[in-house]
């Protein structure tokens, strides 16, 4: 029993919104939204978790048009053909949760301008209903726009686990956001 609280503690810190300050130490990340300015290279962050729930899964499955594919409408299919233990979430609903966790936290709230693209996406692991997911950020670019001095790009690098810390996906996203000095 000790062992256990002890694992369940151990992940529950490890789970913990995070970024790293200049000394690469762990510091719990406020709840506030950070402008360009803010996203300085090598900056990491961590998102709250999220449930995948079986109503996720069949609601995306229904709105996105993916019913007709038996992988995800089909249980019998699912388990003897396929092999999945548990109903499958398909991997457009996890990114999309992923960036949902990201625009959720409230970090981008007032500074962001447009999401500009996704990039170098790679699904590593399934992700099944009654899974939970978080996402690590990492700022790997930053740039200035000369032509609109109010705003700047952030290029991050998204790496998604689920609970039992196996990356399920990363990717790459650009997003425009406002200067908080306007200059």
């Amino acid at each position: 029993m000790e062992k256990a609280v002890e694992r369940i503690a151990s992940i529950r810190r490890s789970l913990r919104p995070i970024h790293t300050n200049a000394d690469d130490e762990i510091v719990v990340l406020q709840s506030r939204a950070l402008s360009f300015e803010d996203h300085q290279v090598g900056k990491r962050m961590r998102t709250k978790r999220r449930t995948l729930s079986d109503a996720d899964v069949t609601l995306f499955v229904q709105l996105s048009g993916y019913a007709g594919e038996d992988l995800f409408s089909d249980m019998v299919y699912l388990h003897q053909v396929a092999g999945h233990p548990k109903r499958l979430a398909p991997g457009a609903l996890t990114l999309a949760v992923a960036d949902g966790l990201i625009v959720g936290s409230g970090m981008l709230s007032g500074f962001a301008i447009a999401l500009l693209g996704l990039g170098n996406v790679n699904f590593r692991a399934p992700v099944y209903a009654g899974d939970t997911v978080v996402v690590d950020i990492e700022v790997t670019k930053a740039r200035a726009i000369r032509s609109k001095s109010d705003r700047g790009v952030v290029t991050t690098h998204q790496t998604v686990r689920n609970q039992h810390g196996t990356i399920v996906l990363e990717y790459d996203a650009s997003r425009m956001l406002r200067k908080r000095s306007g200059n």
